[in-house]
């Protein structure tokens, strides 16, 4: 319930203060300037008597001398140690602290949560890179790349490739459900054969060429798919593909094609990683659906068509693949390759990239 007006305690501003000290100290009538200021009397005798006993004129601290849990000095510690320890759970963080400040009294859980979110510090997807991402070498081969791309690559066509795998039960891995339930997905019993997605895209041309094959990539079948892609290009063109294993071999090549490896642990310096997210993502959706999930373990369709279930599921999973290649589009793949630029400066002056 609130409390009646009379009661209700009035804070006097600093100026408010002053101008009835100086009143009280010019012998003018200090109550009546409180009555004009709206000042309740009773406050305005506070303030005098508190002048004529300390000659202090501001409002003293209200409450008590309680320290914050955590200092800056332990926030600092704190920011630190997550950044060398990123997977450190709350209660490592607490014995961190402990161990770092010996005379500390330790707090909750809870406070350094809250220390946390107070330096922007979130809850994020844990990724792992090899300790080689951003050796001394791998920076050379990216900056001897981005000087290349900036000066020679900037006249040629550049064609992206790569690859990407998926099986009936590429699906997505976070989803919804009441409070206290399990999100499930229900799928076919089997996953079926893996079916390997290669596809080459530019900048300039958007998709130039796409191949679904069953099974892994192998350095035969990239050969294969090279072949088909210099049939298609109608001009000299560049290749630039990562460093997969069926990649080692370059495939024979004619007087105005280019075959040019992307540095090593440089993923985002290649637009097709961007336009497979895409893809993927997008077949994500399609696969996600209840009633295809149940074509997919229709042995009785299989049947019919005369064919393996296994052959069955690899058919759909195909023809649902086809359907999302209108991911990539080339306003895509303009934008995917300008987002790529955007790392070619720290490229060149081999700071240290994790993307």
């Amino acid at each position: 319930m609130e409390a009646p007006a009379a009661q209700r305690r009035v804070a006097v501003s600093q100026q408010d203060r002053r101008r009835l000290v100086n009143a009280f100290v010019l012998n003018e009538d200090w109550l009546n300037l409180a009555e004009q200021l709206n000042i309740p009397r009773q406050s305005a005798r506070n303030v005098i008597v508190k002048f004529e006993r300390t000659g202090r004129v501001e409002a003293e601290k209200r409450g008590g001398n309680k320290p914050k849990a955590l200092s800056d000095e332990m926030i600092e510690a704190l920011v630190g140690f997550v950044a060398d320890t990123p997977a450190a759970t709350l209660q490592d963080m607490r014995r961190h602290l402990m161990q770092a400040f010996p005379d500390w009294q330790a707090c909750t859980i809870q406070t350094i949560s809250r220390a946390l979110d107070g330096q922007l510090i979130t809850v994020k997807l844990l990724r792992t890179i090899p300790n080689a991402w951003n050796a001394d070498r791998i920076k050379h081969e990216r900056r001897e790349f981005a000087k290349w791309l900036m000066t020679e690559g900037m006249g040629k066509l550049l064609v992206f490739c790569d690859e990407m795998g998926c099986n009936v039960w590429t699906a997505r891995t976070q989803g919804r459900a009441a409070e206290g339930v399990r999100a499930v997905r229900i799928v076919a019993n089997q996953r079926g054969r893996n079916v390997t997605m290669c596809l080459a895209v530019s900048p300039m041309r958007g998709l130039v060429y796409w191949k679904i094959v069953r099974g892994g990539m192998t350095r035969e079948l990239f050969a294969e798919f090279f072949a088909e892609l210099a049939a298609l290009v109608d001009e000299p063109f560049c290749l630039l593909h990562d460093n997969a294993r069926a990649h080692w071999d370059p495939p024979a090549m004619g007087e105005e094609q280019e075959y040019r490896p992307l540095p090593p642990y440089s993923p985002f310096l290649n637009m097709t990683e961007r336009a497979i997210a895409a893809v993927k993502a997008s077949l994500k959706r399609s696969l996600s659906r209840v009633e295809l999930q149940r074509q997919i373990g229709d042995r009785n369709a299989a049947a019919a068509l005369g064919i393996t279930l296994q052959e069955h599921r690899a058919r759909i999973l195909e023809r649902e693949l086809e359907d999302c290649m209108s991911a990539v589009t080339q306003l895509h793949c303009e934008a995917w390759h300008r987002e790529s630029l955007r790392y070619v400066p720290r490229c060149i002056a081999m700071e240290d990239i994790v993307a």
